[in-house]
């Protein structure tokens, strides 16, 4: 049974997943922002301040690796014009894969994790 188009609705699926739970968290953060924001409490979202300078030298070398990665696939599947097993949507699942890690990344060594947050019922 051929894997043509089967696995790149795999990594699409995939890189699907790690954007929706990249947006999750960074919505989570904010929110939990705001309402601190209105109760009056400080409540600090970003990284910890250890960490910070970490995440400052590695996002450039994972930004240019997963470019590298995403240029040569790319170059690579044009220049041996196709494949009997991979199909052009495969291409684009792998693409739509890094682009997802990428956002997830991104969020996660932006936003520190927060609670989901309760919602109380305040009597008017």
């Amino acid at each position: 049974m051929p894997i043509r188009n089967w696995l790149g609705l795999i990594l699409f699926a995939a890189g699907a997943w790690m954007f929706t739970t990249a947006l999750q968290r960074r919505k989570r953060a904010l929110i939990a922002w705001r309402e601190g924001q209105a109760r009056g409490e400080p409540v600090y979202v970003g990284t910890s301040p250890k960490f910070a300078l970490f995440v400052l030298a590695l996002t450039p070398i994972m930004y240019a690796a997963l470019l590298a990665a995403g240029a040569t696939t790319t170059m690579a599947y044009v220049m041996m014009g196709g494949s009997p097993f991979l199909s052009f949507i495969d291409l684009g699942g792998f693409l739509f894969l890094l682009l997802g890690f990428a956002v997830w990344f991104t969020m996660n060594t932006r936003y520190r994790d927060m609670a989901p947050v309760a919602v109380t019922n305040r009597p008017d």
